[in-house]
């Protein structure tokens, strides 16, 4: 048992919280106190008002305290140390089938098509350039089409699975 829990205290309370909590268990431990009470009680508050009185004795003192708190933080570094396992993701499964039955994924031509248009309508802007306005014009209209598919691509996904969740 440490010295905090000899208190019934919390490691992150004061000075004066740790006194009250100290005078507290005394008076309730306290062979004095205890004179009627039968052997057996009178020896358990005798035990537990001398680990009381070993944990203020600690506690109590500030430079104790430090160094007993300094030894608790070492002590619960090594056992977490001693018992750190790596996660062991082997047994989680792979979600690559939709968690809704149906088709909500997108087909792979519509997840491709809107880089693929930006990209070929970039290269057709450039060679329209140099080659002249029709050509130009093709590059910028399927930039267009590009930005336009970019944003439709996710709504017709969004249709998909609202689809596929009503069939379920």
């Amino acid at each position: 048992m440490d010295h905090y829990e000899a208190l019934e205290a919390d490691p992150t309370e004061n000075e004066a919280e740790l006194r009250r909590r100290y005078l507290s268990l005394a008076r309730r431990y306290h062979p004095d106190q205890l004179t009627m009470a039968p052997e057996a009680t009178r020896r358990e508050a005798e035990e537990k008002m001398r680990s009381v009185n070993d944990a203020w004795a600690v506690l109590g003192d500030k430079a104790r305290r430090l160094r007993y708190d300094q030894t608790l933080f070492e002590t619960n570094i090594e056992t977490a140390q001693a018992e750190w396992k790596p996660f062991d993701d082997t047994d989680v499964p792979e979600y690559e089938e939709p968690l809704v039955p149906g088709r909500a994924r997108p087909p792979k031509w519509m997840t491709a098509a809107p880089p693929l248009l930006v990209g070929s309508g970039v290269v057709m802007s450039v060679l329209g350039g140099i080659l002249g306005a029709a050509v130009l014009a093709l590059g910028l209209a399927l930039i267009v089409a590009g930005g336009v598919s970019f944003v439709l691509a996710p709504v017709a996904v969004m249709v998909m699975s609202a689809r596929s969740e009503k069939r379920a």
